[in-house]
């Protein structure tokens, strides 16, 4: 079965409620062994079936990019420190 791509089985309560409990993408990758590329599937799913809107989506993209740029800021910072 060399070249098929495994599709896993996604509970929608159980994803949803995690979702919502404050789960971000990182730890919804690990729980249910999906990629970046697959979560974004998922996503894209619960949004075709009217489970989530599109900017619930967005506002979860705005979240993780503004922590990713805190990271970069801290880096930034520490490097300062240490010159």
């Amino acid at each position: 079965m060399a070249g098929k791509s495994r599709q896993r089985r996604i509970k929608v309560a159980e994803f949803l409620e995690d979702m919502r409990s404050g789960l971000d993408d990182t730890e919804l990758m690990r729980k249910y062994d999906v990629s970046e590329i697959g979560l974004t599937q998922v996503f894209g799913e619960l949004v075709r079936g009217g489970f989530i809107s599109a900017s619930q989506v967005a506002e979860r993209s705005k979240i993780r990019d503004s922590q990713i740029t805190r990271g970069f800021v801290e880096i930034q910072e520490g490097l300062k420190i240490l010159d």
